[in-house]
């Protein structure tokens, strides 16, 4: 709920992977409160928040494991595909580090719940991947 909420601002803050660090510069390496967005990838990211949500609202809790459990699942996925087909391999590299930025810094419980924040894992790992 809270990402389709604030999926603005949650695309944003995956953006950051793809921008230099903030200054001024911070010693936590997972967490710059100074670091900027890259606007580039505000909307590429919000689109594949989207899909991500979508994959998540698209099966159980066993889902994760089993990508086309059903067929809302495959058209799920299909769809994913399909957008991460209409980018260039560089641009599919880039997507993938935001994707992993997110993936490592969803927080339990100020985020999510904690099966939440694992089933959002597993689904940025797999897009990510």
């Amino acid at each position: 709920e809270r990402i389709l909420h604030n999926h603005e601002a949650v695309a944003r803050f995956a953006a950051r992977a793809k921008s230099g660090p903030g200054f001024p510069p911070a010693w936590a390496e997972l967490a710059d409160p100074n670091a900027q967005a890259a606007e580039k990838w505000v909307p590429i990211m919000d689109v594949f928040l989207r899909h991500a949500v979508n994959l998540l609202m698209a099966g159980d809790a066993g889902a994760a494991d089993r990508d086309e459990s059903t067929a809302e699942r495959a058209a799920a996925w299909a769809a994913a595909e399909e957008s991460l087909k209409s980018l260039k391999r560089e641009d599919r590299e880039d997507l993938a580090e935001c994707l992993r930025y997110l993936q490592q810094r969803v927080g339990v419980p100020r985020d999510m719940s904690l099966n939440a924040a694992r089933r959002l894992r597993a689904e940025l790992g797999k897009l990510s991947a």
